[in-house]
């Protein structure tokens, strides 16, 4: 039984089930909008099925209402359901010893981790370990679903197919829990020097003011905020292509930009010194980074991955909220210099060894998508403000030497 919805396009679908048992009835599945029509059909026919009950007896017909892919349904939960039941489901699998899959992951993490343990950093370079890592991970793919088409496993779901779309990220998941940390203090190790030339500069670079820094890096007023933009005494760019100097009674101090000189953390220091910054949430996103590895985490390039997008994405709705819904961040032009200034005030300090490790995670088609854009953006920024940018201009002398220093 099929109906349209005139006011949206979907339609309405019923099916009736019968079960194994003809004895307990039928059962039937409504798919709909939640829209308010929808909602008022469900209700009408649940009521009209409550008359159809001979005897007062329960459980003789039952409704089930069920979102059709509309724009507010619940899609997502679903999703996140299936990854969640994937997880947990082949998890199980995959410990088990007395079946293949579970065998073949308990040898592989173990001579992994062994092999790990006696690796010079250098192999991370031509991305030998995750390239590892990712085969087994294919290899495992396959024996689960040899075991699928296999003997009925207990507590297998009823509805299987589902759940395979989601076995690869499943999989990752529960290899990376026991492989990530050695493998990623390799990473870690290998880019060691690239990364404390980065936080050398982000030292030097945490007592500049939020304004000033802006500046420098040429990025468009209307995405520096009314509080970056209203320091006495900085240039501002119009639209017109002239220069002006604000005039406010305000100070760099008053503004909320603390002289905060080098620490031990000085990244961390970075995000308080933003103050008020319209970009706050966007240094703050990128900090998960940091908490998403180390020896008691997964270090799921995956879940690294998704942090970095949604901290593109935040400072990307950070400088629409800048520019009062004026300006879009799009071309690349507008899009680099404020991720650079996002980075050095946020809290991550090991960008190159991140940036390495989701790219060798990545397919070849991958780097050319969106997961792929990130890193580079990632990487280029990293790159820029460790060997690129200098800071004479900006009142840092010698920088160059306590970058040496840095190194060793």
């Amino acid at each position: 039984m099929r109906g349209s919805s005139s006011s949206s396009g979907r339609g309405i679908t019923a099916e009736l089930v019968l079960p194994e048992n003809a004895t307990e009835g039928l059962s039937i599945s409504v798919a709909t909008s939640r829209a308010h029509r929808g909602e008022a059909f469900v209700s009408a026919l649940s009521a009209q099925l409550e008359t159809l009950q001979p005897g007062g007896q329960e459980g003789l017909a039952s409704l089930k209402m069920e979102d059709d892919g509309g724009p507010e349904s619940g899609n997502a939960s679903s999703r996140f359901k299936q990854e969640s039941q994937a997880y947990y489901y082949y998890s199980k699998l995959l410990c088990d010893k007395q079946k293949a899959p579970g065998r073949a992951a308990l040898n592989f993490i173990q001579r992994f981790t062994q092999t790990c343990a006696g690796l010079s950093p250098s192999a991370v370079q031509q991305g030998r370990p995750m390239s590892e890592v990712q085969a087994a991970v294919h290899q495992l793919c396959l024996l689960l679903e040899q075991e699928e088409h296999g003997e009925a496993t207990p507590g297998k779901p009823k509805v299987v197919s589902e759940l395979q779309a989601h076995v690869r990220p499943a999989v990752e998941r529960c290899i990376f829990k026991h492989v990530g940390a050695p493998m990623w203090s390799l990473y870690e190790r290998r880019h060691s020097a690239e990364d404390a030339q980065f936080l050398a500069k982000v030292e030097a670079l945490a007592k500049i003011p939020d304004a000033r820094l802006m500046e420098a890096l040429e990025i468009r007023s209307e995405f520096r905020g009314a509080q970056a933009s209203a320091v006495e005494g900085v240039p501002t760019n119009r639209d017109d292509g002239t220069t002006s100097h604000l005039s406010t009674a305000a100070g760099t101090e008053d503004a909320g930009y603390p002289d905060a000189g080098p620490s031990k953390e000085p990244a961390v220091s970075s995000v308080s010194s933003l103050g008020g910054s319209a970009y706050e949430r966007a240094a703050a996103a990128l900090s998960q980074l940091e908490l998403s590895v180390g020896e008691k985490c997964s270090c799921i390039p995956r879940d690294a991955l998704e942090v970095l997008s949604l901290a593109q994405l935040e400072m990307k709705t950070c400088a629409l909220e800048a520019s009062g819904g004026r300006a879009e961040l799009q071309s690349m032009d507008d899009v680099m210099p404020l991720f650079v200034f996002v980075l050095v005030r946020s809290p991550l300090r090991r960008p190159f060894a991140f940036a390495r490790y989701m790219t060798d995670s990545l397919t070849q088609d991958e780097r050319l998508e969106s997961e792929g854009r990130a890193v580079l953006l990632l990487e280029s920024a990293a790159r820029h403000i460790a060997f690129d940018w200098n800071l004479g201009p900006l009142g840092i002398e010698k920088d160059d030497d306590a970058i040496e220093s840095a190194q060793f």
